[in-house]
């Protein structure tokens, strides 16, 4: 593997440099933020998406130390971008339906739906795994314990669930809402975001251009090679050090841009939280992040 030539080790230092800004001014934003879930789900994913790129983004900044000594470390990099755009793109979509008129219900619905992923693979999860799961005395699951843990499921996320009795055969069927049918490469085609379907002034054209779904995904397919193993992982991941290079520190961007988007949500549905001059910095420290990464000023 060739390594990192010279000029990269240079940028490698700078673009570090301004996501460990990056990262400050989001913890610090985090901390002003209360952590409730007495607001709405659309407005909690938002909390919590925005905390989980600004900790992406934390993780990175340690690894980085060491990426110009230590090729290895792009894999590390690579599966927490690939978790990391996993979050990115469903939140883009949803913001894309947002932005249509009268898709209100739908955006609460594929909301609800996004959120319920998780109950929908528990209930799999504990049928399907009746026979093999252990309690923590070694004892396997009976039909009574899975039932048990059905009803708890039920009473503790009860908004995500029918009123009519739980069915234990077909465990999808209990839940209001469907799993959520996102093809990630389907969607990219319809996010066709204009300008005019903004009011806030740090989401103009350059900016929305810069939040091109099309590459956000093609990043995404290619750092699934690292958290899924198969024949391409070991070709991927020994390329040249200044094309893994571009690949991480282009890929990472979505990071940023992801928890600007997140911020401008949080700021027009939660107004307790004066937080004007931390946006103002992230989106200056964004653009200057893509700048140093492209040479390009817009």
């Amino acid at each position: 593997m060739k390594p990192l030539s010279e000029a990269n080790k240079v940028k490698l230092k700078e673009l570090n440099s301004i996501l460990k800004e990056f990262v400050n001014v989001g913890v610090s934003i985090e901390r002003k933020y209360p952590i409730s879930h007495d607001v709405s789900e659309f407005l909690m994913v938002r909390f919590n998406l925005f905390s989980r790129f600004i900790h992406y983004t934390e993780s990175i900044t340690i690894l980085a130390e060491h990426y110009d000594v230590n090729p290895t470390i792009d894999s590390s990099i690579g599966i927490i971008l690939r978790s990391g755009l996993s979050d990115y793109l469903p939140m883009i979509y949803l913001d894309n339906l947002q932005t249509k008129k009268n898709k209100s219900k739908k955006v609460e619905q594929q909301t609800r739906a996004f959120l319920a992923d998780h109950l929908s693979s528990a209930m799999l999860y504990l049928k399907q795994g009746a026979r093999l799961v252990v309690d923590y005395n070694g004892n396997p699951l009976t039909d009574v314990d899975f039932r048990k843990a059905l009803r708890r499921l039920k009473k503790d996320y009860f908004p995500y669930f029918k009123k009519t009795k739980l069915n234990y055969i077909s465990t999808d069927s209990n839940l209001k809402y469907k799993k959520i049918q996102i093809r990630l490469f389907e969607i990219v085609d319809e996010m066709v975001l204009e300008e005019k379907s903004y009011k806030d002034g740090h989401r103009n054209k350059n900016f929305l251009q810069q939040m091109d779904a099309q590459s956000a995904y093609e990043s995404y397919h290619w750092y699934s090679k690292y958290d899924h193993y198969g024949i391409f992982t070991n070709d991927f991941q020994t390329q040249d050090m200044d094309m893994l290079f571009r690949l991480a520190f282009s890929g990472i961007r979505f990071m940023l841009i992801g928890a600007v988007l997140c911020l401008s949500h949080m700021q027009h549905n939660y107004k307790d939280v004066d937080v004007n001059q931390e946006q103002k910095q992230m989106a200056e420290l964004f653009q200057k992040y893509y700048h140093t990464l492209t040479g390009h000023k817009n």
